[in-house]
């Protein structure tokens, strides 16, 4: 399951790249099997939603947050770099940055990979 989330991401990267000319940073979030390892779960990929200097320095210009249930994609939230400072990054106790998704402004999320592919450029031109 992993391995086909990362190969959907990867093919997502291609198509951000052959088509919009953008360099992307891809994030994927699983939906945990069970509930035990839901916080655990929860709070790993919104830490990795940030643009950190390491993606500064490789020339990302764009972040993507994929949340899958098994093989099926099910939300999206993208921002393109420029605009992160829209975004209201909550700094953790251990120095993380992460946000909450709950108060992240709409024009950031997709239904899933089908609406954020037709879209994106629609909603930064």
């Amino acid at each position: 399951m992993k391995d086909k989330n990362k190969k959907v991401l990867k093919e997502l990267a291609i198509y951000i790249q052959n088509n919009w000319q953008l360099k992307a940073k891809m994030v994927r979030c699983s939906r945990p099997p069970d509930k035990a390892h839901k916080q655990e779960q929860r709070f790993k990929a919104p830490y990795a939603f940030n643009q950190c200097d390491r993606d500064k320095r490789k020339g990302t210009q764009l972040v993507v947050l994929v949340y899958f249930d098994g093989e099926k994609d099910y939300k999206v939230f993208a921002y393109p770099c420029k605009l992160a400072h829209e975004i209201k990054w909550i700094r953790k106790p251990d120095s993380r940055m992460t946000f909450d998704s709950d108060k992240l402004n709409p024009r950031f999320k997709f239904v899933n990979i089908k609406q954020f592919k037709k879209e994106f450029r629609r909603r930064f031109p």
